[in-house]
């Protein structure tokens, strides 16, 4: 708990190692990296959602609907249209707080990639072992996407990229570098990005 309590003291070093929840939400990162979603997205309140013609706006039964923040208000999935309305009522607590909602599209393979100062340094498949190396043309596109938030802070962030049954890369989520498996990936080169990251945020 020392420990902690020391690196929450120090700003530059502690961003180095607790996740900046703010930028993380999707309203904040989304405005950079929505074409690389590959999907119809929308942000609205809780609240509104019922009363959304979701089945004109995305010409389906079924929506996906997760927590804005990064940390879940609630359990992200896929939802049909005609049952919404009861499983909000589940979480009525939160009818003020925004909540993404999107077209549903199917994945055959997801990939975690951990990147630092916009380049890939570890990331395997998941969550379903066995784990798999990450391809060279999924780290491309991780770095696209871990690139365009460098100039708004963050220089550590896990890069979830999915490959759709058509073969056509699609950004999942972006996240931060604590609150997230591992799964595959090298744990050393995990170990030796953050202590690089808080070396250098350190000025040490």
């Amino acid at each position: 708990m020392s420990t902690m309590t020391r690196l929450r003291r120090v700003p530059q070093l502690g961003e180095a190692v607790f996740d900046d929840y703010t930028t993380l939400r999707c309203s904040s990162y989304y405005r950079h990296v929505y074409d690389l979603l590959g999907r119809t997205v929308v942000l609205v309140p809780f609240s509104a959602v019922p009363g959304l013609p979701l089945r004109r706006m995305f010409d389906s039964d079924q929506v996906f609907v997760r927590s804005d923040t990064n940390y879940k208000l609630f359990p992200a999935g896929v939802h049909e249209i005609a049952e919404l309305g009861r499983w909000l009522q589940s979480y009525d607590e939160y009818r003020n707080e925004l909540v993404v909602v999107s077209e549903v599209v199917n994945f055959e393979r997801e990939y975690r990639c951990f990147c630092r100062n916009g380049r890939f340094f570890c990331g395997s498949s998941y969550p379903l072992e066995p784990y798999l190396p990450v391809p060279d043309h999924v780290r491309d596109f991780a770095e696209t996407a871990a690139a365009r938030l460098l100039t708004h802070g963050l220089t550590m962030v896990t890069v979830d990229v999915g490959v759709g049954t058509d073969g056509a890369l699609r950004l999942v989520e972006l996240g931060g570098v604590n609150s997230w498996g591992i799964y595959g990936s090298n744990v050393a080169d995990f170990i030796a990005a953050m202590e690089a990251e808080a070396l250098a945020r350190a000025d040490v």
